[in-house]
């Protein structure tokens, strides 16, 4: 009788539970699985077949060793055949794998240059994984051994992935930042040239200043003016309307439920409830298409105007009475007062409360996001919502936000995503490319051959920085 009760399996059955996690260490590997002994000093066999969802990958046993601490899930015991099966949770799913689900296509990396070589440049990124910047890649300035002659091993850079392809652990990188001082770019354009494009300006005072000195003329695309006329030129609404688009797709990849109503045989799924704060291009955008994939939208705004437009989409516009608002002669919405913005917290926090997923999406041009949703917001949020901030490269919108990076507040995720419109890169750059086209064209003189810079118009007064060594806007003069 006292040797049954001793019998470890028996204790294994009573301190064991299937579908719990457990600490243990690997004492044999076969060519069927590894052996893994539990702390309490019951053997398991976690077999080949449960090491790896990965099905490309042709030897599981490769990622696990001797004596390795790893974290398994029981599986089933059966104490009458002495038998302890276990998956196995940690260590052997492949880091590419979960790499390439965590840092998709476009994503900004900080790396140190581990190797280079005749073909180019192997970077290891966020101290995890090796990925190669071809030749190619590293400085379209130069070809051949000069390409490569500015960089030196343990040198840190910050790269952008170009493609991930786990199943042959292969992450080719592009390097996104190719100088130290970008000023020192500014030696290689003669005087009298003239710089367009999205040039951040209220964050690039530097630029503006020795673009002047050196006499370089600098167009910003940013202050291209909201006319009829200037609608082909306009960068912001281009780049904004691809954001939004991207910002419901980020969101709907964190999200653990279905975006649409669906019904099955297993029963009715309710579609996700998306709240949209800020309907200008970006979120018009995202409400649009939150409401294609099948969410159940609601939005709002300060400024009442907007509510047509809402609701002609198919969503629900939340009326939030703030007082006078209104909107500036760009189209842009005001800033409010600080009562105002603790009111439209309070209030707004009830929809944010019973939604699946929040975007934000306000922002003042040339000042810091106004913080719309503080941390007890976020507290009141069912566990698994995600609240995606496009403001979070302004200072963010969302209490907590960091660029580029997902934080769980409470089982909530607060995702940071920098340049949103990057995440469908081709037409971004196809929109942009014909912004910038467009307001060439506008402007080329085929007599001088050049731009004409006749400050009568109010493009050019608008969206001209600097012109002929002056700084011409008095915001940074």
């Amino acid at each position: 009788m006292k040797q049954l009760q001793n019998d470890p399996w028996i204790e294994a059955q009573a301190n064991y539970s299937v579908g719990e996690r457990y600490k243990g260490r690997v004492t044999n590997i076969a060519d069927y699985g590894a052996f893994v002994e539990l702390e309490g000093g019951i053997e398991g066999l976690v077999h080949v077949s449960e090491m790896s969802w990965v099905s490309k990958m042709q030897n599981p046993n490769k990622y696990v060793e001797q004596n390795q601490e790893v974290e398994v899930m029981v599986l089933e015991i059966d104490p009458d055949k002495k038998r302890l099966s276990l998956g196995l949770k940690q260590c052997l799913d492949n880091p590419w794998e979960d790499f390439a689900q965590n840092n998709p296509i476009g994503t900004k990396l900080k790396g140190k240059i581990q190797n280079i070589t005749d073909f180019g440049l192997f970077v290891k990124v966020n101290n995890e994984l090796d990925g190669l910047v071809h030749m190619s890649d590293v400085d379209w300035r130069k070809s051949g051994p000069d390409a490569i002659k500015d960089f030196e091993v343990d040198q840190e850079i910050e790269t952008i992935i170009i493609d991930i392809d786990p199943s042959k652990e292969r992450i080719s990188l592009g390097i996104n930042q190719l100088d130290n001082d970008p000023m020192e770019s500014l030696d290689q354009i003669k005087k009298g040239s003239t710089i367009l494009g999205m040039i951040s300006p209220f964050s690039n005072q530097q630029l503006i200043e020795e673009c002047a000195q050196r006499n370089i003329n600098l167009v910003s695309m940013e202050f291209i003016p909201r006319i009829t006329r200037a609608q082909k030129m306009d960068v912001l609404s281009s780049q904004a309307n691809l954001a939004g688009y991207a910002a419901v797709l980020e969101a709907a990849q964190h999200l653990s439920s279905a975006l649409p109503m669906m019904m099955t045989a297993a029963g009715t799924l309710k579609p996700a409830r998306v709240f949209v704060i800020g309907v200008g291009v970006a979120g018009l955008q995202a409400i649009a298409t939150a409401k294609r994939l099948g969410a159940r939208v609601e939005a709002f705004d300060t400024r009442d105007v907007v509510e047509e437009q809402v609701k002609s989409l198919g969503a629900k516009f939340v009326k939030i009475d703030l007082g006078d608002t209104g909107q500036t002669d760009q189209g842009y919405a005001k800033e409010l007062t600080p009562e105002q913005i603790a009111k439209q917290k309070d209030l707004q926090s009830l929809v944010c409360e019973r939604s699946d997923i929040v975007i934000t999406t306000a922002q003042i041009f040339g000042r810091p996001a106004p913080k719309i949703i503080d941390e007890s917001t976020i507290k009141k949020m069912k566990p698994g919502s995600v609240i995606l901030d496009m403001a979070v490269e302004t200072g963010g919108n969302v209490e907590g936000s960091i660029v580029d990076e997902v934080v769980n507040v409470n089982g909530v995720k607060v995702v940071g995503v920098s340049y949103l419109a990057s995440r469908v890169s081709s037409h971004a750059s196809f929109a942009l490319s014909n912004n910038i086209i467009n307001w060439v064209t506008d402007f080329y003189d085929d007599e001088s051959n050049g731009i004409n810079f006749d400050f009568d118009d109010e493009v050019i007064q608008s969206s001209v920085l600097a012109y002929e060594g002056k700084i011409l806007n008095e915001r940074f003069a």
